[in-house]
């Protein structure tokens, strides 16, 4: 796992280790103090690679938010129940039962994506806003109305992939949980 969330916190320290190396040699005439700054400074592109080769496990649960969220708008419920756990039959059916009745908007747009990965490594919860029209599939030419939510999404590794446990929906106002298909906000 790599040590920072991004490649810059240890390129910024390779580069002030060099500026220091580099001025030490300039100011002293010790041409080697230059030489390793210069090489220090070679590592840098070589930390950017590393760091992008790395994907961490918050990483990859980010990504499967993005897609859920992408799979929701192009009403793939086959794609959005295969992230579900099989185990949460209450939520895959609550899930169908929402995508059967509700159609969302391409407007939505994602904010405050947060992923916590729990010490155990096999579970996590990741926090986000989200804000979209939502339209009734039954009513035709009304248009839809516009949400915002907060949402936490529990995952549970099962295997090799991480599915879903649980989803719990938030007051944008409150923070207090509400009804997932609830059509008010509470």
């Amino acid at each position: 796992m790599w040590f920072t969330e991004t490649p810059w916190p240890p390129i910024y320290l390779c580069f002030g280790i060099f500026l220091l190396l580099f001025i030490y040699g300039v100011t002293t005439g010790h041409g080697r103090s230059i030489a390793i700054g210069l090489g220090i400074l070679l590592v840098c592109p070589l930390l950017y690679l590393v760091e992008r080769s790395i994907v961490t496990d918050a990483e990859v649960l980010e990504q499967a938010v993005i897609d859920l969220t992408d799979d929701v708008q192009q009403n793939r419920q086959e794609q959005v129940l295969d992230q579900i756990s099989e185990e949460a039959v209450v939520l895959r059916g609550l899930i169908s039962t929402g995508m059967a009745r509700y159609q969302l908007e391409e407007s939505l747009r994602i904010s405050d994506l947060n992923v916590e990965m729990q010490a155990d490594g096999k579970s996590a919860k990741a926090h986000l806003r989200a804000n979209g029209t939502v339209s009734d599939r039954g009513s035709s030419g009304v248009q839809g109305q516009r949400f915002p939510s907060r949402w936490n999404l529990y995952f549970e590794r099962e295997g090799d992939d991480w599915k879903i446990s649980k989803i719990e929906r938030l007051s944008p106002t409150s923070g207090k949980s509400m009804p997932i298909l609830a059509t008010r906000i509470q």
